[in-house]
């Protein structure tokens, strides 16, 4: 593996506080569900639970080791972060968070952007 660049460096580390932000929420919301359906905050919390460390697996190993599959796979982030906040969805009513994460996840996802040598751009 090649020595990352400062701005590789910042992009992996703004993917794994996604990550780690999701699980967050997940653990929060495991631990101190809600008022409303019990079960189903608990469900949801165990799948966004996993949302997150699976998002922070593949950022902590196969996207730093510039796996092109990775960065696609990624992509979920800003998915996820702006699906929430069109829909209206947890956590949190002032949705900063919200804009904060989609905003840090696109500019590391596009910083990083694949150049045709089937790997992860770390030159920038």
């Amino acid at each position: 593996m090649t020595t990352p660049t400062p701005l590789f460096r910042a992009a992996w580390i703004a993917l794994s506080a996604n990550g780690i932000a999701i699980l967050a929420f997940g653990l929060v919301t495991l631990l101190a569900p809600p008022s409303g359906d019990r079960l189903l905050w608990r469900a949801d919390s165990l799948a966004t639970l996993g949302t997150g460390l699976f998002g922070l697996v593949i950022t902590v190993f196969a996207f730093r080791q510039r796996q092109i599959w990775a960065w696609w796979a990624l992509w979920f982030y800003p998915v996820f972060w702006l699906t929430h906040l069109l829909s209206n969805l947890p956590p949190g009513k002032d949705h900063i968070h919200q804009i904060a994460f989609t905003a840090l996840s696109l500019a590391a996802l596009i910083a990083t952007f694949p150049l045709g040598n089937g790997r992860v751009n770390s030159e920038s």
